[in-house]
């Protein structure tokens, strides 16, 4: 929850190298803060007031060079002053590749400012309101291991991309299938193996976990084992309840949800569950010699089966 108190904010993110300077995202971040009542300093609304900034903005353009228009000293000489003056700095996704969002963000927290994560949404609340993004805390630890990592590293020569996975996080360089380190380490960049951190949301876990939490209580007051689905539904059942919450999740999407005989979230929560359910079994059936699908590499399954004591 963020204080009352802290109303202003200052907004920081990457500019440098990106087409338009990003000022595109920094707009729609300003004007979406602003709808919540922030009082936002946008340092690409500060340069779209500045004449000389916007002229070399312009000529960069033209030639499609979105390098930085004026010396790193002209921005910072105004935006350090005024991270100061607002009560929290706002940062937008990729802040850790900019040289002048790290200088920022690490400013705001020497001064006791706090520092958010604006993240964009595309979604619904259980009210209907529309969200269009959330605010997450960024710990100041956090703040200053960036930035002792990869610190004032120019970028103009490199593009470092921030990598949560190396230890300290540091800045790293792909050359071709490898990570380079500040440090000097490597590390392998492997494209197959799959980021199911990436791939899921802990919002969706959350909501599905309490659906099926709640459904774990049986008609006579009894509650099933967590797993108890995996020990085998008919294909038949899987499709006819899945049509029944489709349709269900359709009604609400066209409007018509005062017909549903579920609430949006429960309609969806219950439909997963069916495909959920469902590929499940395909993949059982496949393991058992069925064959896999092409997006399933058959060598790492044989492999991950033989160590679990089975056979494919």
């Amino acid at each position: 929850m963020i204080p009352l108190s802290i109303r202003s904010a200052y907004l920081a993110g990457p500019m440098r190298g990106i087409e338009e300077y990003n000022f595109p995202a920094f707009r729609a971040a300003a004007e979406a803060l602003r709808r919540r009542n922030w009082e936002i300093f946008s340092p690409a609304e500060r340069d779209e007031s500045d004449d000389e900034a916007m002229r070399e903005h312009a000529a960069r353009r033209d030639s499609g060079d979105w390098s930085e228009a004026l010396p790193f000293a002209y921005y910072m000489e105004h935006d350090l002053a005024a991270v100061c003056k607002m009560d929290a700095v706002i940062v937008l996704e990729g802040w850790e590749a900019s040289q002048g969002a790290r200088l920022e963000a690490v400013t705001a927290v020497e001064v006791g400012h706090p520092v958010f994560l604006f993240v964009p949404l595309a979604t619904q609340s259980l009210s209907g309101r529309v969200l269009d993004h959330k605010l997450e805390s960024v710990p100041a630890e956090y703040v200053r291991e960036v930035f002792a990592a990869r610190g004032a590293l120019e970028t103009h020569d490199i593009e470092p991309t921030y990598d949560a996975e190396s230890e300290p996080n540091a800045a790293r360089i792909e050359q071709g299938a490898m990570r380079r380190f500040e440090s000097g380490a490597t590390r392998n960049v492997d494209a197959s193996k799959p980021d199911y951190e990436g791939f899921e949301s802990p919002l969706v876990e959350w909501a599905f976990g309490a659906f099926m939490n709640q459904n774990r209580i049986q008609a006579d007051g009894s509650v099933r084992d967590s797993d108890n689905w995996q020990k085998g539904i008919p294909f038949d059942s899987y499709a006819k309840s899945m049509k029944r919450h489709q349709h269900d999740v359709w009604l609400h999407h066209r409007g018509f949800g005062e017909l549903a005989e579920e609430d949006l979230l429960t309609a969806l929560c219950a439909l997963r569950f069916n495909v959920n359910g469902y590929i499940h079994e395909v993949v059982k059936g496949m393991l058992q010699g069925d064959g896999l699908p092409v997006f399933l590499d058959e060598d790492l399954v044989s492999e991950r089966m033989q160590a679990w004591g089975a056979k494919v």
